[in-house]
């Protein structure tokens, strides 16, 4: 595991970690590699996205999913995503959802992609202790050189 050596639990700042696999993964059909955004990239405002997990589906239990559950999301403005969350960083962080949407990812969710035109723009931070929109994001292209920086690291 690598985490970001910056990680601010309270805020979400950097919230991100490297994984490296005790071997070399087998691409098949089922499993298969992601293109990454270039550093820096912004998304638009209402661009469609989905975003997959096995967290929790209910409320008030913590028990997970034993089926992969996905959902369709659109980005928010940075304005509204402000406005919700005062610590909301637009350079490092994405948020998706409206309140009325009622889909969102949820507990047990965290780490999980945001993928948006085949592309892994997002890691899933956290989001409001009802499970309603909107959700935050670690926003991948901010991250990029940080990524590379860090990458093959024992």
């Amino acid at each position: 595991m690598i985490p970001h050596e910056d990680y601010n639990r309270k805020t979400h700042k950097n919230d991100i970690m490297l994984l490296q696999l005790a071997h070399k993964a087998t691409i098949t059909k089922t499993v298969k590699t992601i293109r990454l955004p270039q550093a820096n990239a912004v998304l638009k405002p209402g661009t469609k996205c989905s975003v997959a997990g096995w967290g929790s589906t209910k409320i008030f239990s913590y028990q997970t999913s034993n089926q992969l559950q996905e959902v369709d999301l659109k980005v928010a403005d940075k304005k509204q995503c402000k406005q919700l969350y005062r610590s909301f960083n637009s350079t490092s962080m994405i948020c998706t959802g409206h309140r009325g949407d009622k889909k969102s990812p949820f507990k047990g969710d965290s780490g999980g992609p945001l993928v948006c035109n085949s592309i892994a723009q997002g890691i899933v931070s956290f989001s409001t202790a009802c499970g309603l929109p909107p959700t935050f994001y670690t926003r991948i292209s901010a991250y990029i050189n940080w990524i590379e920086e860090n990458m093959g690291q024992e």
